[in-house]
């Protein structure tokens, strides 16, 4: 769903989901929900967050390794969510990679292609949000967005200030005096993109995709 009313209704859920107890325990899929796909749903997110976890692995050690590192253990910990669910649910765990961008870890540029899988996990469980029946799958996946956005957010201000014409590097904290050295794009690059604005299908990873026969 690529609409505005689409993506409004999500961001919506979103909000109410945020403020509903994401951290509670297992609950079990509501009378009527389609068990077989929240687990779909709940292997691909695995399969993404393995997928994210690799590529902050491949980031160089340089300013932005302590919050790759930081970063990488979340996307592990969200999987393990997710794999506990898919269990509670009687489906199989997924550990391993989504396959359909797996090719992303293979950029020569590790920090695009960090960001790149940060946008498909963000725009994937924002579609999902709106179709996954089960109340803690719906949790675990605004937890996780929630999470891959601020990731998002600082893997493209970090490219902005990584870009062909940028300035001697910078301090960090950075002074005010040192703010005109800043490139005009690291403003611009991240709020509110990073979580309101959802790309095409071709970032969005669809159920089958992680899923395990």
């Amino acid at each position: 769903m690529h609409t505005d009313e689409g993506r409004g209704l999500a961001r919506r859920h979103v909000l109410a989901l945020l403020g509903g107890g994401i951290l509670g325990g297992p609950l079990a899929a509501p009378a009527g929900a389609d068990t077989a796909l929240d687990v779909r749903i709940l292997q691909t997110a695995s399969s993404l967050e393995a997928l994210a976890e690799a590529a902050c692995a491949r980031l160089p050690a340089d300013g932005l390794s302590g919050f790759a590192r930081d970063a990488g253990r979340r996307h592990a910990e969200h999987k393990q969510a997710f794999q506990s669910q898919t269990s509670t649910l009687g489906g199989r765990s997924q550990d391993a990679p989504n396959p359909r961008f797996l090719l992303l870890l293979e950029e020569p540029d590790p920090l695009a292609a960090a960001a790149t899988i940060e946008k498909v996990l963000v725009d994937t469980y924002i579609s999902n949000l709106t179709v996954a029946g089960d109340r803690r799958a719906r949790e675990l996946l605004a937890a996780a967005m929630a999470g891959a956005a601020q990731h998002l957010a600082v893997f493209r201000v970090a490219g902005a200030l990584a870009a062909p014409g940028s300035t001697q590097p910078l301090a960090v904290p950075l002074p005010v005096a040192d703010l005109p050295k800043l490139p005009s794009t690291v403003g611009t690059v991240a709020p509110p993109e990073a979580l309101h604005a959802m790309g095409g299908p071709e970032l969005i990873a669809d159920p089958a995709s992680g899923a395990l026969g």
